[in-house]
């Protein structure tokens, strides 16, 4: 089936009001952000991306090191930022798009396959083609960085343990 852009911008402006509500959303390369202040008489607004180095230059005042960031803090950072340089400007910042990105799935699935996640997503949105075979108790996330973390996927079914339904991350390999 197709989605009309109009579905899509519903869709992106529902997990951009849900990554603001969650104070465990991490700044994610991708994310599209806007910031908008005075300064003098003047309206500044403008948009960035968070590219991979995760390296965020807040107009011409400071660069931020968003890195392991939750999305409150890179706020309050470009707060600060802001209002040292101009105070009482009325500082509104807030995320536009959040990021979509890809993680890989192989091991004891019905066939290896990359998904299409975001910020928010959970293990559990795409444990959706495992084997009669694989262990719901050992499963294996493989960060970009090259940490492997294993999840008893069990307990999070049954218990609600979100602690072994982690959320994903670019570069992940399940």
């Amino acid at each position: 089936s197709t989605t009309s852009s109009s579905d899509l911008a519903t869709e992106l402006s529902i997990r951009a009001q849900m990554a603001m509500a969650t104070p465990e959303y991490l700044v994610t390369p991708g994310d599209i952000y806007s910031i908008g202040y005075l300064a003098g008489n003047g309206t500044v607004t403008y948009s960035f991306i968070v590219d991979s180095t995760y390296k965020i230059r807040v107009a011409n005042l400071g660069i931020i090191n968003a890195s392991g960031m939750k999305l409150i803090e890179l706020k309050r950072e470009v707060e600060n930022i802001v209002n040292k340089n101009y105070p009482f400007s009325g500082v509104q910042f807030s995320l536009t798009t959040p990021a979509t990105y890809n993680v890989f799935i192989r091991g004891e699935v019905a066939v290896t396959t990359t998904a299409s996640v975001w910020g928010l997503s959970r293990l559990s949105s795409i444990l959706t083609n495992l084997t009669k075979n694989a262990s719901l108790r050992n499963i294996e996330i493989k960060s970009q960085n090259g940490k492997v973390l294993t999840y008893d996927f069990f307990k999070a079914q049954r218990e609600g343990d979100l602690a072994n339904d982690p959320y994903l991350r670019p570069g992940d390999m399940i």
